[in-house]
């Protein structure tokens, strides 16, 4: 009986060790195919980057010329590919020959231009209670009590630095709305930019209305 119990015993050590021997193969597998595909990921991006450089292709995809072309998908329309990239439906229309009428299609290619916004000096006002709960030009629901601005030209989603000349206070807020459109008796815009409740009272501007501020768009 104790030699039975005894051999029973070396082949249930035998069949562990075996256990373990196979796991650790296994981890080593595992481990090396792991390593592998890490490498030949960091491999597949190198050579992106060198080709990206030798066509002097710069990190967003700008070329030496400071154009990029973007391939049209399923569902895209000039709204959609504008914002991320920091343009205007109307700069599109312009550089690529399109107009409102125009109908995108998958495969299309459309030019895109690198825009470097620049800073300038011009009034500010604020809309509030009125425009409260209406639908931005981006298409969000205003609420006037969040930081967020409107321009007449800059695109929908840049952010701009806005400094209250007066008291040398500043805020950097989103583009997500048009406007203002206040002119004079010559058909002039008076105002540059609509400040939203919150971003006014940040800026200390309620209780003047109208102040003058620096614009400083911050180029992405």
């Amino acid at each position: 009986m104790q030699r039975l119990i005894n051999n029973l015993l070396f082949y249930m050590k035998k069949a562990y060790i075996q256990q373990i021997v196979i796991l650790a193969i296994f981890s080593l597998i595992l481990l090396f195919s792991t390593d592998n595909k890490i490498g030949q990921n960091n491999a597949q991006e190198e050579i992106v980057k060198a080709a990206l450089a030798e066509e002097n292709i710069d990190n967003d995809g700008f070329d030496a010329d400071g154009w990029k072309t973007y391939i049209v998908k399923s569902g895209d329309s000039l709204a959609k590919i504008a914002r991320p990239n920091l343009v205007s439906v109307y700069q599109l229309r312009e550089w690529n020959g399109l107009n409102e009428y125009s109908v995108l299609r998958p495969g299309m290619e459309i030019k895109i231009k690198k825009i470097e916004y620049e800073a300038y000096e011009g009034m500010a006002s604020w809309y509030g209670p009125g425009f409260h709960g209406r639908p931005m030009a981006n298409g969000d629901i205003f609420n006037q009590n969040e930081i967020v601005v409107a321009h007449r030209t800059f695109p929908l989603g840049l952010k701009v630095k806005i400094t209250n000349l007066e008291n040398g206070k500043s805020i950097v807020a989103p583009v997500l709305d048009r406007g203002p459109y206040v002119k004079n008796s010559k058909g002039q815009y008076t105002r540059e930019i609509d400040l939203s409740s919150a971003v006014a009272d940040a800026l200390d501007t309620k209780h003047k209305g109208v102040v003058k501020v620096k614009i400083e768009p911050i180029n992405i």
